[in-house]
C-alpha cells in the first residue's frame, strides 16, 4: 500500500495534479471555485504595491523581490482561472511560455502574439526579474536603484498586458459560452 501511494503521487506529480485538483473532482467541481483565483489575485496585487513601496524607501533588494513574486502570482492566478491548473514552475518566463501556448490552443491569437512580443522586447529584463526569486534571497547581488526602478517598471507593464489577455480571454470565453 505504502509503495501504490508514493507512485500514484508520482504519477500526479508527473502530470501536474495538485491536491486541489483532487479535492475538486472529489467535491464534484466545488473546489474550483474563484476563491483560490481571488486569493492568488490579491496576493499579487499585494506583493506589487509593496514592490513599488520598498522601491520608494531605498530597499532595492525587496523590491525587485516583491515585484517577481507579483507577476507570478499573477500569472499563476491567470492560468488557473482560465484552465483549471496550478502550475509548480516559479518561472516568469516558462509560465509566459505556457500562456502563450495555452492561448493559441484557445484560438487567442493575438493575445499570444501581444506576450510574444512582450517577452521578446523585455528578454533580459524578464531574466533578471526571474533571477530575483533566488538571488535576492541567497544570493550575493545587491540591485542599485537603477536596476530596481526598470524591473519594478517591468513588471508593473506585465501586469498591465496580463489584465488586457485575461478580459480578451474570460470575454470570449463568456461569448462562447452564450453561444451554446
Amino acid at each position: 500500500m505504502y509503495i501504490e501511494t508514493i507512485i500514484t503521487h508520482r504519477i500526479y506529480y508527473l502530470l501536474g495534479i495538485t491536491p486541489l485538483h483532487l479535492v475538486n473532482i472529489f467535491l464534484g467541481g466545488m473546489a474550483m471555485s474563484g476563491d483560490y483565483y481571488r486569493l492568488l489575485a490579491r496576493r499579487a496585487r499585494a506583493f506589487l504595491s509593496l514592490a513599488e513601496d520598498l522601491l520608494g524607501k531605498g530597499e532595492y533588494d525587496l523590491a525587485v523581490f516583491n515585484a517577481e513574486q507579483a507577476v507570478q502570482l499573477r500569472l499563476k492566478a491567470i492560468i488557473y482561472r482560465l484552465w483549471g491548473v496550478t502550475p509548480r514552475s516559479h518561472s516568469v518566463r516558462w509560465l509566459l511560455g505556457l500562456m502563450r501556448n495555452n492561448l493559441l490552443r484557445a484560438g487567442l491569437v493575438q493575445a499570444a502574439e501581444r506576450i510574444d512580443e512582450f517577452t521578446r522586447t523585455y528578454r533580459s529584463l524578464l531574466g533578471a526579474l526571474e533571477d530575483a526569486y533566488t538571488l535576492t534571497r541567497y544570493g550575493h547581488l545587491e540591485y542599485d536603484h537603477e536596476l530596481a526602478s526598470k524591473l519594478v517598471s517591468v513588471a508593473k507593464r506585465l501586469w498591465s498586458l496580463l489584465e488586457e489577455v485575461e478580459r480578451l480571454a474570460t470575454n470570449m470565453g463568456e461569448a462562447s459560452a452564450g453561444e451554446a
